[in-house]
């Protein structure tokens, strides 16, 4: 049991290095040119090693891809306003900062090489709307209103994301909140109360 333990701890610490070597890696070229030798030089650790934790660098880049919609997916899932403005810019901040501290994240935005993280995204958007829908009481028409209204936001979020991304984040993280939680309160909230 305590050996096991150990390898555990062991395999963690090495996929930290993978992945930390990865992000470090993102400052000097963009994820689709990172090569297994980069990472193993940048991690410490020889290739063999790579290989045990990862098939080939799309694998790598898969399982940052499924990390990165997963943190959008537990985001989401604590976007409760309540017609609360302040919980709502709140939330619509730490989107901003997540998307600008994530430099995977903000390539995956600028890219030609996004149709696979687009692809999990939009499944992980139709995981949120199902599972959201059964806790808002109503009708069966309010809960298609409601779900429009989710993937209406869902979507002018991203494109506001998209835009601000592309435009190498040249307002502040609190404007573009602001600007979020301005269109949500001006139209969107009345289908979440």
């Amino acid at each position: 049991m305590a050996e096991s333990l150990v390898l555990d701890e062991r395999y963690a610490v090495v996929e930290e290095a993978i992945i930390g070597a990865f992000f470090l890696l993102l400052n000097e070229k963009d994820a689709w040119h990172i090569s297994v030798s980069d990472i193993v030089k940048r991690a410490g650790i020889v290739r063999s090693t790579f290989y045990n934790h990862y098939k080939d660098m799309p694998a790598l880049i898969n399982a940052i891809e499924d990390n990165t919609v997963n943190d959008v997916f537990v985001m989401m899932k604590q976007f409760h306003p309540h017609g609360s403005r302040e919980l709502c810019r709140s939330y619509f901040l730490s989107m901003c900062n997540y998307a600008q501290e994530n430099k995977f994240l903000s390539d995956i935005f600028v890219s030609s090489n996004a149709f696979s993280y687009l692809e999990k995204s939009l499944k992980m958007f139709h995981k949120y709307i199902v599972e959201t829908l059964p806790r808002i009481p109503g009708t069966k028409e309010n809960e298609e209103c409601i779900g429009l209204a989710i993937a209406y936001t869902i979507g002018g979020v991203i494109g506001i994301l998209h835009k601000w991304i592309k435009d190498d984040f040249d307002l502040p993280a609190e404007d573009v909140a602001e600007v979020l939680t301005d269109i949500f309160f001006s139209g969107t909230i009345k289908y979440f109360s």
